[in-house]
């Protein structure tokens, strides 16, 4: 039986790892609702009777792309390779929409003629071209799972998951902050493995993270790691140039590269070996909820409202940097975009924006990252596992609005942990039965938030991204020093010229989400430096 290639992995199930011998048997027999079954992110390409199969987990997490020419078919894990391959240009509301968002929506990429596999998605390429299998997983079911059965079934999920994954895992590290679901993954692994777990906590500056990470290491005597972004201004700014470019390249031009830069810079002075993380936990809180969670129907006033407060607010370039011709298309690029995915995501409005964040952001924007990351070490996130997503997309909002079923979840798993209160929020237990007090306590984090949110609004002002001052300045310096490297953009009829020269002169500091996505064209459009 011929050994099938993990393309992005490790393959697991339940928490527990599964060989390459199962792996290939159940990609020979196309047995796709298995394989969609593993642990995100995963992606397989091998030998199956008809041809070259390739199958992908259900979230999609996992980045596979398709190009097809005159007379050929091709997959790959690099979508700017496919690019060069086909040499059909840039897609202009691709490119339109990463200047405001920051990556892409759907299957959609940079490239004209490539496309990213859907989630849970397979094909087999054969001598007669390419056969298509879509996921046969159904649609969610908001409101079919009861918060109480929810918990359970997400309690058990999470204690089976960590206990295996411990049993053939050998000293992994958790990846530690001060929130609500990295705590949920500490509190799933037994009482009795958690002193001499490792735990890293990246400390980010204005953020409490460490101190709250550090007192829950004290308290359970895990071997805690502080990884700071002191040092980065001891970087030269050509070695900054590089890394970025090299980020913008692994990452296929569509995600930050100014912002990954600089943690993968911090990431080097942390064992690259097993890494146990949290991600997901987004899924089940309604990371897009504002206000009172009440049924509401999808309308552009809403999609509107949350592209331009929520998702376009840090991440849209300075509009003086387009060309003239592009400066108001890429907002209204942009804004449709978003609507047509939430129109997509069905006809209840938070129903609607959980399955953007399942269905778009999770998969165009963590799984990148974790994509690539996964190449350098292994990358473990419990709460992606398909029984736990299954539990968080079938609650109703209103069950996991304002953190009610995390809390629980936490309560259920640990409630010592859940006394515990959180970096910039009260304990989780406040969460998990509101009373008048945690009420209050609610209403003004949600006031803050809301007031630093119109502040931004009215000035126009781009959060930067931890580290994103510095790696940014130092890119801008480098280009002045050597504006040939510019060359690229320079000419393409993406960016305006003027503000091109401004920055190069010195009379313009461009902000750190501009010099990613000025970075990130760079790259796309620089056919000299093609992926080895």
């Amino acid at each position: 039986m011929a050994r099938p290639l993990v393309l992005a992995g490790p393959a697991r199930l339940d928490g527990a790892r599964v060989t390459d011998r199962r792996v290939a048997r159940l990609l020979q027999d196309g047995h796709q609702p298995e394989l969609a079954r593993f642990l995100p992110p995963f992606a397989v390409i091998g030998l199956a009777e008809e041809g070259l199969r390739v199958a992908t987990d259900r979230m999609g997490m996992s980045q596979v792309f398709l190009g097809a020419g005159p007379g050929w078919e091709a997959v790959s894990t690099s979508a700017r390779l496919l690019h060069l391959l086909l040499d059909q240009g840039l897609d202009e509301e691709a490119v339109l929409l990463q200047s405001q968002l920051g990556w892409q929506l759907f299957e959609h990429t940079l490239y004209s003629g490539v496309t990213k596999l859907a989630p849970g998605e397979s094909l087999t390429i054969t001598d007669d071209g390419v056969r298509r299998r879509p996921d046969t997983d159904g649609p969610a079911a908001p409101g079919s799972t009861r918060l109480g059965d929810a918990v359970d079934r997400a309690s058990t999920t999470l204690r089976r998951f960590t206990t295996a994954l411990l049993e053939d895992t050998d000293d992994p590290v958790l990846q530690l902050t001060g929130g609500m679901d990295s705590r949920i993954i500490l509190s799933s692994v037994p009482a009795a493995r958690r002193a001499g777990l490792r735990a890293m906590t990246l400390d980010v500056p204005g953020s409490r993270d460490t101190s709250v990470a550090g007192a829950v290491a004290v308290r359970y005597g895990l071997t805690h790691q502080v990884v700071t972004l002191d040092g980065l201004r001891s970087v030269s700014a050509g070695e900054w140039f590089d890394r970025v470019r090299s980020t913008a390249a692994a990452h296929d031009g569509m995600l930050n590269p100014v912002a990954k830069a600089a943690t993968e810079w911090a990431e080097e002075s942390v064992d690259q070996g097993s890494r146990l993380g949290g991600l997901g936990g987004e899924v089940a809180r309604g990371f897009y909820y504002v206000g009172p969670v009440r049924p509401a129907p999808v309308d552009r006033r809403r999609s509107d409202r949350l592209a331009r407060w929520r998702m376009l607010a840090n991440e849209a370039v300075a509009p003086e940097a387009l060309h003239t011709r592009y400066r108001r298309a890429a907002e209204d690029v942009a804004l449709d975009a978003i609507h047509a995915a939430l129109v997509a995501g069905g006809s209840e409005w938070f129903s609607a924006t959980d399955d953007l964040y399942y269905r778009h952001r999770m998969p165009r924007w963590a799984g990148l990252a974790e994509t690539v990351a996964s190449t350098s070490r292994t990358i473990v996130n419990p709460m992606l596992d398909p029984a736990f997503i299954r539990v968080a997309r079938d609650l109703a909002p209103r069950d996991k609005g304002h953190a009610r079923f995390l809390a629980r979840l936490q309560l259920e798993l640990d409630p010592a942990l859940a006394a515990l209160p959180l970096e910039g929020r009260p304990a989780p237990e406040t969460f998990a039965y509101p009373g008048p007090l945690s009420l209050v306590r609610r209403a003004s984090t949600q006031s803050r938030l809301g007031i630093r949110k119109v502040k931004q609004r009215a000035t126009r002002a781009r959060r930067p991204p931890a580290g994103g001052n510095v790696v940014a300045t130092a890119v801008t310096h480098h280009v002045r020093e050597h504006p040939a490297l510019l060359g690229p953009v320079r000419d393409a009829g993406w960016f305006d010229q003027g503000w091109l020269t401004d920055v190069l002169s010195g009379s313009v500091n461009p902000a750190p989400h501009t010099v990613a996505f000025l970075m990130n064209m760079l790259v796309a459009l620089d056919a000299r430096n093609g992926p080895r």
